[in-house]
């Protein structure tokens, strides 16, 4: 099948009225882990290996650690990139809550916002812009612009409330020094997540 006419269909939108993705292909929010393991390697999105414990140091950035969640990791085949991409997985009560993505770069990023803005419209953004100005003992100096973007989709249905991120950061964070090769911070993600699960969502013909 034509490589772009597979990425048109994963971000199908099944309901004129979604004002969001319930997952990601195959990936469906509510899901258990057996079903996620058991998505066939012929559907566009799908892990190219075994889910492992992934492990994340909460106390370490002053983050409240997640109650009754198990979260994995595992790499995720998608048509979005040659290469796998990392992803992470959160499960409460047996069931998929959290997809967390990362993405490559600013290009995927875009062209991931591209593809779900197509569907679903434009996203609610919010920019948090920072700068920093950067003096050395040399007597050199330069102002260090960074921050971070966020693109948000909500969907509710049924008692559930599912929401699809899109976020840049870029580090404002000075080097210490201006040795060859350095470059700021810079990560990129897919993040979509039930924040309201009253029911398990319905099935729908619905790739993102």
């Amino acid at each position: 099948m034509n490589k772009l006419l597979i990425l048109s269909q994963i971000f199908v939108c099944s309901l004129a009225s979604a004002a969001g993705p319930i997952g990601y292909g195959s990936i469906k929010m509510g899901m258990t882990m057996n079903e996620l393991s058991s998505i066939s390697v012929e559907e566009p999105v799908h892990l190219i290996g075994p889910l492992s414990p992934y492990e994340f140091d909460y106390e370490k950035y002053n983050m409240q650690r997640p109650v009754g969640v198990a979260e994995y990791k595992g790499p995720l085949r998608t048509p979005l990139s040659d290469s796998p991409l990392d992803a992470r997985f959160q499960f409460k009560q047996e069931e998929l809550v959290k997809l967390y993505v990362t993405l490559k770069s600013s290009q995927l990023m875009d062209k991931v916002v591209g593809q779900i803005e197509e569907k679903y419209g434009k996203a609610v953004k919010t920019e948090k812009p920072t700068e920093d100005q950067c003096i050395f003992r040399n007597g050199n100096s330069f102002v260090l612009k960074g921050g971070s973007t966020e693109l948000r989709w909500m969907h509710s249905d049924g008692g559930n409330v599912i929401e699809t991120r899109v976020a840049s950061y870029i580090s404002s964070v000075c080097p210490s020094s201006l040795r060859s090769g350095w470059s700021p911070l810079q990560t990129y993600s897919l993040t979509i997540s039930v924040l309201q699960s009253d029911a398990k969502p319905k099935s729908k013909d619905n790739n993102f």
